[in-house]
């Protein structure tokens, strides 16, 4: 009987294969060694740029839901609400006015007395920005709105700026241009 193992119809020497084997591992060992360490760098980095990803996304989301938040507040009729999303000297810039949010807060709710009052909005963020302790905003805003009977729908472009007061972002500028009205 024949030590030679039959290999896709061909008949191999076992230890051939032992001897290619060792043969050939210490020539190819810099080799997989290189190869090893450039896959290990690889695997590193992109792991470590999914951590800074995954990181940055929830601070974009902070940013993003402080924003979505103050808009509750407004379509909730909230004062206290829409002044815990802002600094307390944030400023409003609305129709060619700066407003402070008391003027804000005047007009779109205290003001805003009707009985079937409803508003929801819907975002579309296009940028947002975080450098340290401030972030920038830009995003589409619609809100569909009833009031007294009539249906409205309105169509922002805003740039919000925010600042980081005591681990929480905050409301600290809101530009809004009107794009269109229904």
């Amino acid at each position: 009987m024949s030590d030679n193992v039959d290999c896709a119809g061909s008949r191999i020497n076992p230890l051939e294969i032992q001897s290619f084997t060792i043969d050939w591992l210490p020539k190819q060992y810099p080799r997989i060694l290189m190869i090893s360490k450039v896959l290990l760098c690889v695997s590193a980095l992109i792991s470590f740029s999914n951590t800074l990803f995954a990181q940055h996304s929830k601070h974009e989301q902070d940013v993003q839901q402080r924003i979505v938040k103050a808009f509750d507040a407004l379509s909730d009729r909230d004062a206290g609400g829409l002044r815990k999303q802002c600094t307390t000297d944030v400023r409003f810039y609305e129709y060619g006015e700066a407003w402070p949010v008391d003027t804000l807060i005047d007009r779109a709710i205290t003001k805003n007395t009707a009985a079937d009052f409803k508003r929801t909005n819907k975002f579309e963020f296009l940028s947002t920005t975080i450098q340290g302790h401030v972030a920038w905003v830009t995003y589409k805003l619609q809100s569909d709105m009833t009031r007294n009977g009539k249906n409205t729908a309105v169509q922002w472009l805003e740039t919000v700026i925010l600042v980081l007061e005591e681990n929480n972002w905050k409301i600290k500028v809101l530009h809004s241009t009107r794009v269109n009205k229904s």
